[in-house]
């Protein structure tokens, strides 16, 4: 299984790979891979056309630079990107 997992979306990844390994342990399917995908969130100036970098993890509300809103673009995803199963014959 092949999950995105954005930044904003309150879904920590070590996390579900931990209750990946204990849902999967002990049925057939122990040992099936989970690839999570980490999709950043993006703070960008409209006035720069620039997108700002956070500093030290910390989310600023105005732009550095020019003292514009920043807008925040992706990092809320939690999507299941790919799911592949092989029944009993393959």
């Amino acid at each position: 299984m092949r999950l995105a997992i954005g930044e904003l979306s309150a879904v920590e990844p070590d996390l579900i790979r931990f209750g990946w390994q204990a849902v999967t342990a002990d049925t057939p399917d122990a040992g099936a891979e989970l690839e999570v995908v980490w999709c950043p969130a993006v703070q960008r100036c409209e006035a720069c056309g620039e997108d700002k970098r956070q500093r030290d993890a910390v989310w600023l509300p105005l732009c550095p630079d020019c003292g514009q809103l920043l807008q925040v673009a992706g990092g809320t995803e939690l999507d299941v990107l790919q799911l592949t199963y092989l029944t009993e014959s393959d």
